[in-house]
């Protein structure tokens, strides 16, 4: 009997401790966040990175009933901030918000204080953003087949303004000289307000552009806008063709805003961030703020968002060396 009884009293402790490890994953996913999460940000307050973050991070914060705080560390071609977050504790609470600029540095330059893909997790996109094949009025381009007509009619004469040397306004004004033929100056400047600035003053007769800023410039009515990136046209400015339906193709694809941890980040705290923003995505007041700047909202799995990332990189590789793009350390 007392052997029995001993023997019960073992193998119920066991599936005790059994099931506490089991359901481990699911209690951290109840209390994550613990505390304060900050969100490290490479750019400017007001740019579209930074305004994406605070939105979706301010409903966040309601859901979590904890603080979500925006960092913004600004240089490096967000070099310095994804550092910071790469050596961060991986535990949820300190979380990178980048662009296409982190798969695109690891080709631009020749040495980097990382591994982009083995020290970083991608979680989720937070928004897709086209961008804007603008002219200024000063050129007889109204629509991209007048575009290619008036820029193969004098190879060389015309300035397209990118916002930074290897920037991604560059590398598809490498893929648009290479799917048309053309032969253009490209410019770089520090943003797209001074390429807005450019095309208005006509120092530049063309530029990409993201919808914001896209749109300040039509409204002055010195530039118009000949076709926008992406599958489908944007709901911002329903107007405008594809760059697609121009005739120019391989530009169907989005820039994404998205969130990045620690590759060291436990999977169900991965698995709980990717969740409560895909919840927060589906806020009313949230999409209509992401409309209101031109956006998409993201969302989506991590898997799927990795293989974005993965994609992409590969995407801007090739073009970086087609343009045998270099970026100064």
């Amino acid at each position: 009997m007392k052997s029995q009884f001993c023997s019960s009293l073992v193998y119920g402790l066991l599936a005790t401790l059994a099931s506490a490890l089991i359901n481990a994953p699911a209690a951290a996913d109840t209390n994550y966040p613990t505390g304060p999460v900050r969100f490290v940000v490479p750019f400017a307050a007001g740019g579209g990175p930074d305004t994406v973050a605070r939105l979706v991070g301010q409903r966040l914060s309601e859901m979590w009933k904890q603080p979500v705080v925006i960092d913004n560390k600004v240089g490096g071609s967000s070099i310095i901030a994804t550092g910071e977050v790469v050596r961060a504790k991986p535990d949820g609470h300190t979380v990178l918000v980048n662009i296409a600029l982190l798969v695109q540095n690891p080709s631009l330059r020749s040495k980097l204080p990382f591994d982009t893909f083995k020290d970083l997790t991608p979680v989720v996109p937070l928004a897709f953003d086209s961008l804007f094949l603008v002219a200024s009025t000063s050129t007889k381009a109204r629509d991209v087949k007048s575009f290619t007509e008036v820029v193969k009619a004098e190879p060389g004469r015309f300035a397209f303004g990118s916002f930074g040397n290897g920037s991604t306004a560059h590398l598809l004004l490498i893929a648009l000289e290479r799917s048309a033929g053309l032969s253009l100056i490209h410019v770089p400047y520090q943003g797209t307000a001074p390429v807005a600035q450019a095309l208005m003053s006509s120092e530049v007769q063309f530029g990409l552009l993201p919808y914001t800023t896209a749109r300040q410039v039509l409204e002055s009515g010195k530039a118009v806008a000949l076709g926008v990136t992406g599958s489908k046209r944007a709901e911002s400015l329903p107007h405008v063709p594809t760059l697609a339906e121009g005739g120019l193709k391989g530009f169907e694809r989005l820039n994404w805003i998205g969130l990045f941890l620690p590759s060291a980040t436990p999977k169900h705290i991965v698995e709980k961030m990717n969740q409560d923003v895909n919840e927060a995505l589906r806020t009313p007041s949230v999409q209509a703020r992401l409309k209101d700047i031109g956006s998409l909202p993201g969302g989506g799995s991590a898997t799927e968002f990795s293989s974005a990332v993965k994609n992409d990189y590969e995407h801007y590789r090739e073009l970086i060396r087609a343009g045998n793009v270099k970026v100064e350390q």
